[in-house]
């Protein structure tokens, strides 16, 4: 059977019908290739949120850390306040009492850390430690966690925690 005589051998319906088939399979391939540019749209936009998204997360972090720098000055200000004003009142060293209550005062601030706390007033970490065991022994204060990660706070944040 040659080629002709096949292709004469075909009904004309069939003929119709196979090329409306072939028709609605390349409408269906176009409708694809759409669907998949949209896809592709989607996606890129996705990795733009998604960068965007981490970029957020990055300039949240470094705006926290930004803040907590901004009250470590306003502390580390006000403690220098209160040296000058010590030493401007003529006192080589403060009293016991108005000690305890710049301590108190620092910790209600937030100064937690007995290192930035000794260092702010300006005196030994020996005079602050028995400062600190006074108000922990008044119920001023309290500590949290242990060894170098040991904090002082409040009474009053401590029980809110």
């Amino acid at each position: 059977m040659s080629l002709r005589s096949w292709l004469l051998g075909f009904d004309p319906n069939e003929v119709k019908a196979l090329k409306a088939e072939v028709a609605d399979l390349k409408e269906r391939l176009r409708s694809l290739e759409d669907i998949s540019r949209r896809v592709e749209l989607l996606e890129e936009r996705l990795r733009v949120l998604d960068y965007v998204s981490d970029s957020t997360k990055e300039n949240r972090l470094w705006i926290k850390e930004l803040l907590k720098d901004i009250e470590d000055l306003k502390l580390e200000i006000e403690a220098l306040k209160l040296k000058s004003e010590a030493d401007s009142s003529g006192k080589a060293e403060l009293d016991e009492l108005d000690l305890e209550a710049r301590v108190y005062d620092l910790i209600r601030k937030g100064q937690t850390s007995p290192t930035k706390l000794a260092q702010a007033l300006g005196i030994s970490k020996d005079k602050l430690y028995r400062i600190l065991k006074r108000l922990q022994d008044a119920r001023l204060i309290t500590t949290i966690g242990k060894g170098k990660r040991k904090k002082y706070v409040p009474v009053l944040e401590a029980e809110n925690e």
